[in-house]
């Protein structure tokens, strides 16, 4: 725009106010009584205060349990110092988990001391199977040593073949 033509806007602008302004000359300034006092004004603010120090606390990482139940906490904005309960999670689900695994373990146990008895009454049965057969063994064997021309033919046969019978016997022991 040339100089000429916004100097004439200007000026339109300036009469356009003063033709604007109610007559009767410059408005007085209005008569305010100033004391002295506080300044009380209210606001309203909304966002997240923080604290200047604070801790991350998690809850335990416990396996098989994902939901928790806080059944202390301590109160917001309360000051802690180290050793304070600051927050407590409800062991009422851990307690049963402890019970039940305890009672897994018992019955654990109890089965392994079972086959332990099962075992031992097993070595029992074969050991004494064993010396029964060495008895018998011997006694046959003691049969078989009898000189066969002081027994008759079919007992010397019957020792020498039972011997023959408690000898598998004892290596089958």
């Amino acid at each position: 725009m040339p100089h000429r033509a916004r100097s004439v806007f200007v000026l339109f602008l300036i009469m356009l106010v003063m033709a604007a302004r109610p007559s009767g000359g410059p408005a007085a300034p209005a008569a305010l009584k100033v004391r002295r006092g506080d300044l009380v004004r209210f606001l309203t603010f909304s966002g997240e205060i923080r604290a200047k120090r604070s801790v991350t606390l998690l809850s335990p990482d416990i396996r098989d349990l994902w939901s928790y139940t806080i059944s202390y906490l301590a109160p917001d904005g309360s000051y802690v110092r180290p050793g304070d309960l600051v927050v407590q999670f409800d062991a009422s689900e851990l307690e049963v988990k402890r019970l039940d695994t305890e009672k897994k373990r018992e019955e654990a146990r109890i089965a392994i001391a079972q086959k332990e008895a099962d075992i031992e009454s097993r070595r029992q049965d074969l050991l004494l199977n064993l010396a029964q057969a060495e008895k018998n063994f011997k006694v046959a064997a003691l049969n078989a040593t009898i000189d066969p021309s002081l027994l008759s033919r079919s007992d010397a046969e019957k020792y020498q073949l039972e011997q023959s019978k408690t000898k598998l016997e004892l290596d089958k022991a």
